[in-house]
């Protein structure tokens, strides 16, 4: 995302917040986000027993929730509104999400194409969006005195966004940019593909290959359809930091959505999270495409973001994959001198979540090569029951986990976004705050039931690269 330019207006198709998500725009799901602004319950921090008392909590008559925390003195304010699109991705078709969350600051309304942009430059700061599995975020970071221009622009995106032929044209040729860069990373499309084949059949997995091509004709009566179903007062959390009264955020965003009060469809409740991993071993997955490098990704089904385990499932990843110090890096990295990249993330969302172990090594190992990956990899997995960790490696674990968060919410604009997340999916901002306790709480007896629930279950997808004169095999 393109952060303090003027007049620049972005959309980042990646979720993910660790190792994977830094090799480049993936569509797998955001690492589980739950921090605070403060210091919590780390390594040597007392442990705050209450929150936040600088964070206030308000409904609009329409039904919108929305969250002030006041950081006086900083000269920032940052906004970050999700929109929950559960109902919408049902019938989705892939891409459209990404579509419509391209084009929501394009024309509206009550303004043009250009009165947009003008809008993103009076706001005084960049504006973005940004797909998640659960939801499309609109994040902004400009100054107090801009902060009226920019809860306009939020607002005119959430309120009366224009699907026109122009605007969405330009969206999809810059998804069609950023899927051909993709298809060159390794990485990226083992994700994407472990992704694809566990979550087949639910909206989680309804993932563009990177392979696929848009159709010729563009769907936008299918995009209006979506916007109109996702983007609704009572689906919409909007939450705001930085410097700026509590009092005059509430009262200038409750300004701005008077007028959003479209109806929302008549909702149907998804069933409980099929959180049962599927009980068939280890699949195994080969792909090729052009590339310099060959990867390997080890992903299986993890318990949702609301579940009792998910700071468990967090945990057990930092074991295997967090830092220098987890046994997937000992393994591959220091032991045989493999990977450039290696690691393990817990990506957990609202009903469901995926657990996986990856690796991203030389194309010098070639498919030879590729077995001592994933037999290394399917050891350490396995070694998680067989040799338990001790309390010393437990705690490494946790405090990996603890600074990853505080590190991920460092800048005021991720602050917002995860308080607004935190809002839609948990219901109520102030589990933001009581994640760190839930690492603290994490057991090795918990840590061994997960390894055992969801570890020997799962895809293991081989991506090597292809001679330079071949034809890539689609994922």
């Amino acid at each position: 995302m393109a952060r303090g330019e003027r007049g620049v207006v972005s959309c980042e198709r990646g979720e993910a917040r660790g190792q994977i998500g830094r090799m480049g725009r993936i569509l797998v799901a955001m690492a589980l986000l739950a921090s605070s602004a403060v210091p919590l319950h780390a390594a040597g921090a007392e442990h705050r027993t209450h929150h936040n008392p600088d964070t206030a909590r308000h409904v609009t008559p329409t039904g919108v929730r929305v969250i002030v925390r006041s950081e006086p003195g900083t000269g920032l304010v940052a906004i970050a509104a999700m929109v929950d699109t559960t109902d919408a991705d049902r019938n989705a078709a892939p891409g459209i999400k990404e579509l419509v969350a391209r084009s929501v600051f394009g024309a509206g309304a009550n303004l043009s194409a250009e009165g947009i942009a003008r809008e993103v430059y009076r706001s005084g700061g960049s504006v973005a969006s940004l797909v998640l599995p659960d939801g499309i975020v609109l994040r902004c970071l400009t100054t107090p005195a801009a902060f009226g221009d920019a809860a306009y622009l939020i607002g005119q995106a959430l309120k009366n966004a224009v699907f026109d032929v122009e605007t969405v044209q330009r969206a999809a040729s810059a998804a069609d940019r950023d899927r051909l860069s993709e298809s060159g990373q390794p990485l990226i499309v083992a994700a994407s593909v472990a992704r694809a084949r566990l979550l087949s059949g639910d909206p989680y997995g309804n993932v563009q290959m990177v392979s696929e091509r848009r159709p010729r004709s563009l769907p936008i009566a299918d995009l209006a359809r979506y916007y109109r179903t996702a983007f609704v007062p009572t689906g919409t959390a909007i939450a705001i930091v930085g410097d700026i009264a509590p009092e005059q955020a509430r009262r200038i965003i409750e300004n701005q959505m008077v007028d959003y009060d479209r109806a929302a469809p008549a909702r149907r409740e998804p069933g409980p999270p099929d959180e049962a991993p599927q009980r068939a071993g280890r699949r195994t997955e080969r792909v090729r495409v052009q590339a310099k490098t060959a990867a390997l990704v080890a992903a299986c089904r993890a318990p949702s973001r609301r579940s009792s385990d998910a700071a468990a499932t967090s945990v057990l990843a930092a074991i295997v994959g967090g830092g220098k110090a987890s046994r997937l890096f000992k393994a591959i990295r220091e032991a045989r001198g493999i990977g450039y990249v290696v690691g393990a993330e817990a990506q957990l969302w609202r009903r469901a979540g995926l657990f996986m172990a990856f690796a991203e090594h030389s194309q010098k190992q070639g498919p030879e090569g590729a077995p001592d990956v994933v037999g290394l990899t399917i050891a350490v997995l396995d070694s998680i029951v067989l040799r338990p960790p001790d309390e010393s490696e437990l705690e490494r674990a946790k405090r990996y986990v603890i600074g990853a968060f505080m590190r991920s919410i460092e800048r005021t604009l991720d602050l917002a976004q995860t308080l607004a997340e935190t809002e839609l999916i948990e219901g109520d901002w102030r589990r933001v705050e009581d994640y760190a306790e839930d690492v603290g709480k994490v057991t090795v007896a918990d840590v061994v039931r997960l390894a055992k629930e969801v570890l020997p279950y799962g895809v293991i997808v081989s991506v090597t690269g292809a001679d330079s004169g071949s034809t890539p095999e689609p994922p």
